[in-house]
């Protein structure tokens, strides 16, 4: 279930006792299990982000991208990519979340949620 709260500069959805500012000028989503870390991926993350990708093994399942090119993966893009997932969830179409080793801080993948049907 979700709550809104509307003034006249923002937009503040709640859910699962999670905060995100919908305005833009916050976004500071994370949950912690005893784990892992899921949160926002921000362009501070391109190392280990880059480091996880790259390190992917050939295809193994019929359903597995297998080895990606990053050729074009500089942090330049890797910082668009991250303001892209700000603004889908900014528009609430998708919320693409990294998701972290607490313990290692390694990139282990992403997680995004979006809606079916309202």
């Amino acid at each position: 279930m979700k709550d809104f709260w509307i003034n006249d500069t923002n937009v503040l959805l709640a859910t699962n006792n999670l905060l995100f500012d919908m305005s833009g000028i916050s976004w500071a989503l994370t949950i912690n299990t005893e784990r892992l870390i899921l949160r926002p991926q921000q362009p501070s993350d391109y190392e280990t982000w880059y480091a996880g990708f790259s390190g992917r093994l050939p295809k193994q399942h019929q359903y597995d991208d297998g080895l990606v090119s990053l050729d074009h993966c500089d942090r330049s893009w890797f910082a668009d990519l991250c303001q892209r997932h700000q603004q889908q969830a900014l528009t609430d179409r998708v919320f693409v979340f990294g998701i972290f080793s607490r313990q290692t801080a390694q990139h282990l993948g992403n997680i995004d949620l979006s809606t079916i049907r309202r």
